[in-house]
């Protein structure tokens, strides 16, 4: 990873700012997930590789915090990062649209591979009665992808 000071920097934030958001009440808290927006991003802004090493250690800072299965987390966003870095490689995803039809659908699917792996190891439930769970996908995508294309305008003048 070229730029590893600024993403090490870019995971503190994360971390800095779901540890913050832990104490606002339980629906909201689910709308948003830090981590998977900084992945997300890291592995649209650096690529598969950096997506993927991004996943991993914001993924176990999320198993840290959240004192569930260790490593759930870090599997699955390690998955997250990876895809959507390659993803973003392969495809043309420059136009807005696409990009947020592509990290909505990478989001969902992270999001029900985390619910299926934690019914999987019995060790915690998920949130499933809460309608702010569900559209956690939904809230990641729209942010990253906009936090991206502003990103990237701001870089070009």
């Amino acid at each position: 990873m070229r730029h590893w000071s600024k993403s090490s920097l870019i995971i503190l934030l994360a971390l800095l700012l779901q540890f913050l958001w832990r104490s606002t009440p339980r629906t909201i808290n689910d709308l948003f997930n830090f981590f998977s927006v900084i992945v997300v991003y890291l592995a649209l802004r650096y690529g598969e590789i950096a997506g993927a090493l991004s996943g991993t250690v914001a993924g176990l800072a999320q198993d840290a915090l959240s004192l569930h299965v260790f490593g759930l987390a870090g599997l699955t966003k390690t998955g997250l990062g990876f895809g959507v870095g390659l993803a973003f490689r392969k495809l043309n995803l420059q136009p807005l649209g696409r990009q947020l039809l592509i990290l909505f659908f990478a989001c969902w699917f992270e999001l029900l591979a985390w619910t299926g792996l934690a019914y999987l190891t019995f060790a915690l439930k998920a949130p499933l009665w809460s309608g702010s769970f569900w559209l956690q996908p939904l809230t990641t995508a729209l942010i990253t992808g906009l936090l991206f294309h502003l990103t990237n305008r701001w870089t070009k003048e």
